[in-house]
């Protein structure tokens, strides 16, 4: 009975190290069996997190992340990341970090498998998230539309910022050469109403019939009571007002 218990002590003790994984993990990497469904993953420090999206990968994979000395230097520490594959959907990369005593210059720079192999091994900003810079927090997030050989925290340079569409395309904008973009400073002339907008309503609203066809020209000066001014115009022209309300009452 002795020989029996402790033959089975060592059948489960075979399948604890089974299942704690027969693959070593060295010191110091993640990692994480992600696929079609998506999934995220961080480092050690909780420092960077990609988070894969639902449908950006076709298959399983493991990926694997670890801080790394290897690459140009960056504001913040840099990570190596692996496999390097291509994303079906854009993945999110939130980087935790100290920010640079200008915030709005940061950035979360990649290196990307391709320009490694090239040799243009130099980091490139990735687009940020709209809203992605949350100074309260220490926390940037981007976008990435693969897995790159490396991230990091840049803290200067140029920002990408990024406007996406229904598509899924992502457009770069350079503050530094986009005259008149938006930007994170409050630089620039405030927009005035007298001097900027009003004399682009009189002048449309002087070459002709305004707003209805059977309203006089410049009936529609909205620079007082813009309400009252609508149902002036409405009731000249000898039109029906409706006004929203309750349907049944």
């Amino acid at each position: 009975m002795a020989v029996r218990d402790r033959a089975r002590a060592g059948v489960m003790v075979v399948l604890v190290l089974g299942a704690c994984g027969g693959d070593d993990v060295p010191p110091g990497v993640v990692r994480k069996a992600i696929g079609p469904d998506g999934g995220l993953i961080s480092t050690e420090d909780d420092v960077l997190t990609i988070v894969i999206q639902p449908g950006a990968l076709g298959e399983w994979i493991d990926v694997e992340i670890e801080r790394s000395d290897a690459p140009p230097p960056s504001f913040a520490p840099a990570y190596r990341v692996q496999p390097n594959v291509a994303l079906a959907v854009y993945s999110e990369v939130i980087y935790r970090h100290e920010l640079p005593d200008d915030p709005s210059s940061a950035a979360i720079g990649a290196i990307h498998i391709a320009d490694f192999e090239s040799g243009a091994g130099d980091w490139t900003p990735l687009p940020r998230e709209p809203g992605g810079l949350i100074v309260s927090e220490k926390t940037l997030h981007a976008r990435d539309n693969e897995l790159a050989l490396y991230y990091a925290l840049l803290g200067e340079g140029g920002v990408a910022e990024t406007t996406m569409t229904d598509s899924m395309t992502t457009t770069t904008v350079d503050p530094e050469t986009s005259a008149g973009e938006e930007s994170d400073s409050d630089s620039g002339e405030p927009v005035s109403f007298a001097t900027d907008v009003q004399p682009i309503l009189t002048a449309r609203c002087t070459e002709g019939p305004c707003h209805d066809a059977d309203a006089p020209a410049n009936v529609l000066d909205l620079t007082d009571s813009a309400y009252d001014r609508i149902v002036d115009a409405i009731a000249a022209a000898g039109r029906t007002l409706a006004i929203p309300g309750n349907a049944d009452g």
